[in-house]
């Protein structure tokens, strides 16, 4: 019986320029997010899409918490 192989997923790398445009925002305004660089390529940093949703999330936990607010009401 022949075993199935299973294939990795490679992460889609974007670079700021296509990021912040995808995102409607400057690249000043991202630079502030703190959102760290997966890769470097020349002068090129990329990074991806799950590393900037984890960072604002982060960010919006880091605001409820600081405000004294609970995330679930139970």
């Amino acid at each position: 019986m022949a075993q199935i192989k299973a294939k990795t997923v490679e992460p889609l790398l974007l670079n700021k320029t296509d990021l912040c445009k995808s995102l409607g925002i400057s690249t000043q305004a991202f630079d502030k997010w703190g959102v760290p660089v997966h890769s470097k390529k020349g002068r090129q940093c990329f990074y991806t899409m799950t590393d900037v949703v984890a960072n604002r999330v982060g960010n919006e936990r880091q605001k409820h918490q600081a405000s004294g607010e609970e995330l679930d009401p139970e």
